[in-house]
């Protein structure tokens, strides 16, 4: 004879370790970072005329680096985002339109919300859809 289970499906992937997560907050994190150095080089080579030689290289070379992080970054958060069962469709357009307008700042928000270890936020904010697995058990094993 077998017993029918109900376990709930979590909110978050488990497929990532809590290592992985943590390495994703500082990824996530150089975001911002090179956002913010990017800005400072660029206001450095306006606002010093003599080392107008040396920074505008360096701001357009941050710059570049920023962009193509923060888009690897969107592909990323964009399939987490979409893979994930505890947000119905308005929040995860919501995050969308947050992530496409205004990436440095919303994706750390997004990973310290949703994908840091021990984020107990999203339990309270999510709305779930009612998604479960049925494990059998054998009388057996129970």
């Amino acid at each position: 004879m077998s017993r029918i289970e109900r376990i709930d499906k979590p909110p978050r992937s488990p497929k990532m370790t809590e290592s992985g997560r943590w390495a994703l907050g500082a990824l996530t994190g150089m975001s911002l970072v090179s956002l913010v150095f990017a800005i400072g080089a660029a206001m450095t080579a306006s606002l010093a005329p003599e080392a107008t030689a040396e920074w505008p290289p360096v701001a357009l070379a941050v710059g570049i680096y920023h962009v193509i992080w923060t888009a690897m970054l969107l592909f990323f958060y964009f399939a987490h985002l979409v893979n994930r069962s505890g947000l119905d469709n308005a929040r995860k357009a919501m995050w969308g339109v947050g992530f496409l307008f205004g990436a440095p700042f919303t994706l750390p928000v997004y990973w310290a919300l949703h994908v840091r270890p021990g984020s107990e936020v999203d339990q309270s904010w999510d709305t779930p859809r009612g998604d479960v697995h049925v494990r059998t058990m054998s009388a057996e094993a129970a």
